[in-house]
């Protein structure tokens, strides 16, 4: 994960700048919507909007965490803003790591530019600054979608791909009414989930309901969050948000934030909720964020038939495409076949962040994981709940 030589391109002509205070960061806010509003397929959407990466930056630097500062690039030539890079320095063990931003809670990595033919001389021109004043030990950047720009400017400037995701895509927008896209859903697939509903209706009045009022939302918020802790711990799994203390604070506090709006909903049953989900609208896209259910209904599929009745209601709710991240699960293939790919990037500065990186990253991390398989279960769970952090909120 070595700086590569096109990194030494003559970018004189940029200035890299960057913004650590929140007197700055406020007054990015009309430049980096105007940048923001340049989307297309490629682009990371609401995880890249302004309210999005205020929200993080601010309860991050008021958190239970010290490892953290906002690092925002800024891309100058003479007095002209040519884009913005939000990024974040984060201490990782004994290492200063340039991280997304909103890592690890964000899912998508972006870089806003006013052209994408700036895209890549601006981020080298930012990568340049990063090496040659060590001003961190090294950089991971995770939820790179294969084909944006950022992408195709992180491969120019040699940084080494470590690990990659498939995220999960339901797009509608080929369909004029919602019942011409569940046809192209396998026949057989749609007989099984009528027949698990009509199991599940048989038993119990069951009910699936959309949430918009804050306080609502908020509940859920709280319910799906434990729930998807004591999964992870149940079945002796971790992950890199559910290992931070600042995590429930920031989406707890979420129904409160100006300019993100949320969607939940649920599937109740008997008046107990047996599946729920909420996410993030933003323009046609839905962001499914955090989901969890009820095991003693999974004879019933009951996270099958709920996300058909989420991608119900936002067809009827003109949202057209739904994105519902990694991992790739069954459940959610059962109503797509799209998804696409997100990398993730490593570039080492420093010897302690070839450490870091080179050594612990790519190497005993993922040997680590392995091996960890091989565990009983009961210590899995008992590793899981120890390393999530966020249990001890």
């Amino acid at each position: 994960m070595r700086l590569k030589a096109v990194l030494r391109r003559d970018t004189a002509e940029l200035r890299v700048e960057f913004v650590t205070e929140f007197e700055s960061f406020e007054a990015l806010r009309d430049p980096w919507e105007a940048l923001a509003a340049r989307h297309d397929e490629h682009s990371p959407g609401f995880f890249q909007s302004f309210a999005w990466a205020r929200h993080v930056a601010r309860v991050r630097g008021s958190g239970l965490e010290s490892n953290y500062r906002f690092y925002i690039a800024k891309v100058m030539r003479n007095e002209r803003l040519l884009g913005l890079w939000p990024l974040s320095l984060q201490r990782k063990a004994s290492a200063w790591l340039l991280c997304n931003l909103d890592d690890p809670y964000g899912q998508f990595a972006g870089a806003m530019f006013e052209d994408d033919t700036y895209t890549t001389q601006g981020i080298i021109a930012i990568l340049k600054k990063v090496y040659s004043e060590r001003l961190a030990d090294g950089i991971r950047i995770d939820g790179v979608i294969v084909g944006s720009p950022l992408h195709t400017a992180l491969l120019a400037a040699g940084l080494q791909i470590y690990a990659n995701h498939e995220s999960v895509v339901v797009d509608l927008r080929a369909f004029s009414s919602f019942n011409d896209y569940v046809k192209t859903i396998n026949p057989k697939t749609r007989k099984n989930l009528r027949n698990m509903l009509n199991r599940l209706e048989r038993s119990g009045p069951t009910r699936s309901v959309v949430v918009t009022e804050p306080e609502q939302i908020r509940e859920i918020i709280k319910e799906s969050f434990t729930g998807r802790l004591n999964w992870l711990n149940d079945r002796g799994k971790s992950s890199l948000a559910f290992r931070s203390s600042d995590f429930l604070a920031i989406i707890v506090a979420l129904p409160d934030t100006p300019s993100i709006k949320l969607q939940a909903f649920k599937l109740t049953h008997q008046g107990s909720v047996v599946a729920q989900q909420w996410g993030f609208v933003f323009g046609d896209r839905y962001y499914a964020y955090i989901s969890s259910r009820d095991s003693g209904f999974e004879p019933f599929s009951v996270g099958r038939i709920h996300l058909g009745h989420v991608i119900h209601s936002c067809y009827d709710d003109a949202v057209r495409v739904l994105e519902l991240m990694p991992p790739k699960a069954d459940y959610k293939m059962t109503w797509t076949d799209k998804t696409r790919r997100l990398d993730s990037f490593a570039l080492s500065v420093t010897v302690r962040g070839r450490l870091i990186l080179d050594f612990w990253l790519t190497r005993i991390d993922p040997f680590l994981r392995r091996m960890s398989h091989h565990l009983p279960q009961g210590v899995r769970r008992r590793f899981a709940a120890f390393v999530n952090i966020a249990n001890c909120i």
